[in-house]
């Protein structure tokens, strides 16, 4: 019986996916920056930041969204570098708000935090690209009072499915491997690298309400919703 539950955030207790199932979390950012002048077209800036996002390494380090669209921008090469900070804040305004209002908490997730917390330890190890952001969303959901530790990518540096990020969250908790139960959406960045640290993986499967979701590989266990996990006190 694990003594932790490890949690992953998004698309796993605050859902930020949208319903066409385009989970790049970028919204109408390409279209404002064909209407500034800083791309051509929505595709030329989709290419540029793809480029600008992290690559696979050894160290799977984060790469913060503002450096990402500073990246994309300047390569693209369409504006005069003296207004591209103009620019680049602009986008960053843009993007605050139209994705703050877009999340959710995924179905029953203050229903199943409740009946976990006290009967295991609960923490948090997100991906995301700004730092302090996966705990400053927990809080508007009031939900972050259930775990003893959130750990985010922007602010260790380092991102999922990298070891670096389990690492670090296993000596958060002051725990092994062994006394923990990964919780996740994602069997890549979530299940295979938690498994390979000596976790338990328990897979989040949303494949029935997002589209192009992976489903859970052969040996994972799932669960489709929070309240088949709340049952399950294993």
């Amino acid at each position: 019986m694990s003594e932790w539950i490890f949690f992953d955030c998004f698309n796993t207790l605050i859902d930020d996916f949208d319903p066409s199932g385009d989970e790049s979390g970028l919204g109408t950012l390409p279209e404002l920056a064909v209407e500034l002048g800083a791309a051509r077209d929505r595709n030329q800036f989709l290419a540029a930041y793809r480029r600008a996002c992290p690559v696979d390494s050894g160290d799977y380090a984060e790469v913060l969204f503002t450096q990402r669209l500073a990246t994309a921008v300047a390569s693209m090469g369409r504006l005069p570098q003296d207004s591209q900070g103009k620019v680049l804040q602009r986008l960053l305004d843009h993007w605050h708000a139209e994705y703050e209002p877009s999340l959710r908490l995924t179905p029953g997730t203050t229903e199943m935090l409740a009946h976990w917390h006290g009967a295991r330890r609960l923490g948090v190890v997100s991906n995301f690209y700004l730092p302090g952001y996966p705990r400053r969303y927990l809080e508007r959901f009031g939900i972050a009072h259930y775990f003893d530790f959130v750990l985010d990518s922007a602010s260790c540096g380092h991102r999922k499915p990298g070891a670096l990020i389990f690492e670090m969250a296993l000596r958060s908790a002051s725990c092994a491997p062994t006394d923990v139960l990964y919780v996740g959406d994602r069997p890549d960045l979530d299940l295979e690298p938690a498994h390979r640290q000596g976790m338990a993986v328990l897979h989040l499967d949303r494949s029935s309400v997002r589209p192009n979701t992976a489903k859970t590989p052969a040996g994972f266990r799932a669960v489709r919703h929070w309240d088949e996990f709340r049952i399950d006190r294993s």
